[in-house]
């Protein structure tokens, strides 16, 4: 099935998470420590940062899919058969926090020139999206339960009271050295590895959020990045299959009462990552206007 989908054949209408068949060898667990994170009391004066404590959810499973096309593909959990990971007479949600949070990155490549963010006039540009899967785990419905602060401001976030700008996505490179970069340009990307990266406003198209029977959904669209964090994600074309990454997302903490911040979900991606030959073939439709 998956050897079709990589021959240009639309998968079936609900696909289940794994569909595409990627190498257990691209993932690795990671541990939620590996993070700094906000901590108080008075961050806004002293901005002291330390290790997250564990992650509420562990990563399970990843696809990487690719649509025809310049865009963004989101609410993909609807294209998702997500009951493997909501056991039999259990509820979808929990004190509050779903039982499963999907994650997509996405980003465009135009075939024309090999650039790494299409334009929407380009008929060849393809857009890729990363799509990971966690599942709540037993330190999660433990702070559910006894309604931590964390907690707190999770149940907030997907009860919509919080506003969706302050999802935040982390990412690290662990081995820039391979990239090759000119001193000025590692040095810059230097000051945006690591840094979290918040949703921003609803107007600039670079994240949504959506709510289902089981599942909170984040799509974070690279494509709609400011341009010099775009450069430093280009930077890697063609060598993410010698790269190795960090990934880990949070809610931010802003007040005392919300403190500390806490990594929500995490893992180790690559290397290995091979887009171009991996990814499986979608017809999920691409929005173009936000």
């Amino acid at each position: 099935d998956s050897a079709e989908n990589k021959a240009g054949v639309s998968p079936p209408q609900k696909v289940v998470p794994g569909w595409s068949n990627l190498p257990a060898s691209l993932f690795a667990k990671l541990e939620a420590q590996d993070f700094q994170v906000r901590c108080g009391p008075d961050y806004s004066r002293h901005k002291k940062k330390a290790a997250s404590a564990p992650a509420f959810y562990d990563f399970r499973e990843a696809d990487i899919f690719c649509c025809q096309g310049a865009g963004a593909c989101i609410h993909i959990a609807e294209h998702v058969d997500l009951s493997k990971y909501v056991p039999d007479q259990k509820e979808g949600w929990v004190n509050g926090a779903p039982r499963v949070i999907v994650s997509c990155l996405q980003f465009s490549v135009d075939d024309d020139n090999a650039g790494w963010f299409g334009k929407p006039e380009k008929s060849r540009t393809r857009t890729y999206g990363f799509l990971m899967f966690f599942t709540l785990n037993e330190t999660g419905v433990k702070a559910m339960a006894e309604n931590t602060p964390q907690a707190n401001l999770f149940r907030r976030f997907c009860r919509e009271e919080v506003e969706y700008t302050r999802f935040k996505t982390i990412i690290k490179i662990r081995d820039k050295d391979k990239l090759g970069l000119p001193f000025m340009l590692r040095k810059s990307m230097d000051q945006l590895d690591g840094k979290p990266f918040l949703a921003g406003k609803p107007k600039d198209g670079k994240a949504f959020r959506f709510i289902g029977d089981c599942y909170m959904e984040f799509d974070t669209l690279t494509q709609n990045y400011s341009y010099l964090a775009r450069k430093g994600i280009g930077t890697c074309k063609g060598k993410l299959i010698l790269l190795k990454f960090h990934y880990g997302f949070a809610v931010e903490a802003q007040k005392d009462e919300e403190m500390p911040e806490q990594i929500l979900g995490c893992l180790q991606l690559g290397p290995g990552i091979d887009y171009l030959k991996m990814a499986a073939e979608t017809n999920w439709t691409l929005i173009k206007k936000f």
